[in-house]
């Protein structure tokens, strides 16, 4: 089970499911239930359930989040169902098409979510604009988006620096994403990230892929159809 940090809590992933809105447009989605243990101000331990549900469209993700104390449990999954069946998204233009594609409007890009993988969001401490993940959650995808002054050789120098003897590049200068771009892998231990990226419009635009050394092929298919699919917004 994974560690999940957020605002000092550390929850204790149980479960996660795929599901889809009831009313208007049937837009995919998760549901994550977790355990998180809490000490008071006076030392005293108490255990919270939490219930998060998350829909993604092209443009925006809509997340419906409950968190109440282990012992009230079933009454609020019976209220967060009442909840849920009243919640209902219509703007055509996060309608998700066949493929499940995803907009990002504050990263700049467009891709096509590989199959067999959901939208989720990072962890709070990441940069990552976007993730996905393998429904048996042994292969992350990690999307990077951000504002960057320089050019291509500038940024994969960084990343040299940044990732020293873990990081490995492939090719230097490669044609991806439209336009000049690198191929890299980093290997840490058990685990090898697959990454392509590019600089263009003044952006850093990168795909992380991560995987245990047994779900490399896995990964690599996944990798290859989210880059084949990615295009970058024109301003």
């Amino acid at each position: 089970m994974k560690e999940l940090k957020d605002e000092g809590a550390a929850y204790k992933e149980v479960s996660i499911k795929e599901v889809e809105m009831k009313k208007g447009l049937k837009l995919p989605g998760f549901e994550a239930q977790a355990f998180a243990t809490r000490v008071n101000e006076e030392g005293k331990k108490r255990e919270y359930q939490v219930i998060t549900r998350t829909y993604f469209g092209r443009n925006r993700l809509f997340r419906v989040h409950c968190d109440a104390p282990r012992a009230r449990a079933k009454r609020v999954r019976d209220l967060f169902d009442i909840a849920l069946a009243g919640l209902e998204v219509t703007a055509e233009d996060e309608a998700v098409s066949i493929g499940q594609g995803f907009v990002s409007q504050r990263g700049g890009y467009s891709c096509v979510i590989p199959e067999g993988f959901i939208g989720v969001l990072p962890p709070s401490n990441s940069k990552a604009d976007m993730a996905f993940s393998s429904r048996r959650d042994d292969v992350m995808i990690y999307v990077y988006a951000y504002g960057y002054g320089g050019i291509l050789v500038d940024h994969v120098e960084e990343l040299i620096d940044y990732y020293r003897d873990e990081l490995k590049i492939e090719k230097e200068e490669a044609r991806v994403m439209g336009g000049k771009g690198f191929i890299a892998t980093r290997t840490k231990g058990d685990e090898i990230t697959l990454i392509t990226g590019t600089v263009r419009e003044e952006r850093v635009f990168r795909i992380h892929t991560i995987a245990a050394k047994g779900k490399l092929d896995v990964a690599k298919r996944a990798h290859g159809k989210l880059v084949e699919s990615f295009r970058i917004a024109r301003k």
